[in-house]
């Protein structure tokens, strides 16, 4: 059961991420580079598959062939995620350093992944891993391989949220940084799962024009007027990717500082005091009713 102000702060996180992109456009710069590196990944990735099969095609037909299909696949799911990581974890400091009134730097970002590299390194093996255990159950094909997939998942979107900032916290070091997620997860699992539903309606209302102009540009125009339709469709569509996944940092760096220091860091003073008495009255019910919550939402 969520309450009222609980919900509140999850799409205010929403809210003012939007804002605080918009007043610090470097923040963009981030998924760019994270982005640009995932298609250089791809690419390298699947000549590398290429290469490594050709050389085995003598076993073509034995379970060698599938052994190293596999272990080329995980090989670059956890390239891949090791670019994804490097590029959250720079976006989530730099935006870290916007809530602190500072101006947010490519290269302050990406020195703070450096410095913070073994864990960030075992953030990505473990996200490749389970990428690849999910790819294998997926292609199982049957019912049970299916919803184990959907729950294991849900499992990892617990354990993953807040992976990266903890990781980038110094304090943590190793395999505690799994435990500290899921704890700091725990504590504001009301305000995450509502920034969550906030940002999905938020990349529906981005995503509602592309079906008209997807439209447009197969059925009604043609020749150049519809190849120019369909590039503007595709350069909409990067930017969204972009926009989505800048606000998608900048809303987790929040909710991790409200996570750990309880600082709401978009609200006022005034805001806060309001709340902090409406939830005093509200724990004060509870003990007197066992159906209520509080905060944290347990």
């Amino acid at each position: 059961m969520l309450s009222q102000h609980t919900a509140s702060r999850g799409i205010s996180c929403v809210r003012h991420a939007v804002g605080l992109v918009r007043r610090h456009p470097a923040l963009l710069w981030f998924p760019i580079l994270g982005l640009g590196g995932i298609g250089i990944t791809f690419v390298a990735g699947l000549r590398f598959v290429y290469e490594l099969l050709g050389l085995v095609w003598w076993a073509r037909g034995t379970g060698l062939v599938r052994l190293v299909e596999v272990a080329a696949i995980g090989g670059w799911y956890i390239c891949a995620a090791g670019t994804l990581t490097a590029m959250n974890a720079a976006l989530i400091h730099e935006t870290t350093e916007a809530l602190d009134g500072n101006s947010p730097s490519v290269r302050a970002g990406f020195e703070a992944v450096w410095a913070n590299r073994r864990a960030l390194s075992l953030v990505a093996v473990v996200t490749g891993l389970f990428w690849l255990l999910d790819q294998l159950l997926r292609r199982h094909g049957s019912l049970p391989g299916r919803i184990a997939s959907v729950l294991a998942n849900i499992a990892w979107g617990a354990v993953s949220f807040f992976l990266i900032p903890v990781a980038l916290d110094t304090r943590s070091s190793g395999v505690s940084i799994f435990s500290e997620s899921v704890e700091t997860f725990r504590s504001v699992w009301g305000e995450a799962l509502t920034a969550s539903f906030g940002l999905g309606f938020v990349a529906l209302i981005g995503l509602a024009p592309t079906g008209p102009l997807y439209l447009l540009a197969t059925s009604v125009l043609g020749g150049f007027a519809g190849q120019f339709t369909t590039v503007l469709l595709a350069l909409y569509l990067a930017g969204l990717s972009v926009l989505g996944v800048t606000t998608i940092g900048v809303t987790r760096a929040a909710l991790y500082r409200y996570a750990t220091t309880g600082e709401l860091a978009w609200f006022d003073s005034t805001t806060i005091a309001e709340m902090a008495i409406t939830e005093t009255n509200a724990t004060s019910e509870a003990s007197a009713s066992p159906g209520q919550y509080d905060r944290t939402g347990q």
